[in-house]
């Protein structure tokens, strides 16, 4: 929606979507048991942290304009406690809470590849991205639980996109 001489502001959109995303990992998190959450490599633990630091990214970006994803904190305590883990998502709720995102805010990526690359974008298009990524990323980890016999709900980890598809089949 077009506001203030033409800036596109997300009032409902992409910030609502990502906060949706982190509460679900919130509650999965909070039904699995330690063990199930931070065994081994590439534990469901390792997942969620790391979807955490992509979303800490954008939010720091906002203010710095400036994203590198590559530069994360990557604190273990996040892929090994799940109380630290709901604690950040949390954190990271209250911080997109009320927030009027302006979708066309102009953003430098710094590339993961070559760091001495930048990339322009914009910051609808980073939340876009995180809230993809969010979601893939969920997609593995339902596929690692249901392995060990856990039953995430459904739509977890399925992309809007395929959620409507679903909904408009069933009618």
């Amino acid at each position: 929606m077009a506001l203030d001489g033409g800036t596109i502001s997300d009032r409902n959109g992409l910030g609502q979507a990502l906060i949706g995303q982190l509460q679900t990992a919130k509650d999965l998190i909070a039904n699995l048991d330690d063990a199930d959450y931070s065994g081994g490599a590439g534990s469901i633990g390792a997942h969620f942290r790391h979807n955490l630091n992509f979303v800490e990214a954008v939010i720091a970006g906002i203010s710095s304009r400036s994203i590198d994803y590559a530069n994360r904190s990557r604190d273990l305590r996040i892929e090994t406690e799940r109380l630290v883990a709901i604690e950040r998502i949390d954190q990271l709720i209250v911080a997109i809470v009320g927030r009027v995102f302006d979708l066309e805010m102009p953003l430098t990526i710094t590339s993961e590849i070559d760091p001495a690359i930048q990339h322009s974008s914009s910051l609808g298009r980073e939340l876009e991205f995180v809230v993809s990524h969010t979601i893939h990323h969920h997609a593995m980890i339902k596929e690692r639980l249901q392995a060990e016999g856990i039953q995430p709900d459904p739509n977890f980890g399925v992309a809007p996109s395929t959620l409507e598809y679903w909904n408009s089949s069933r009618q």
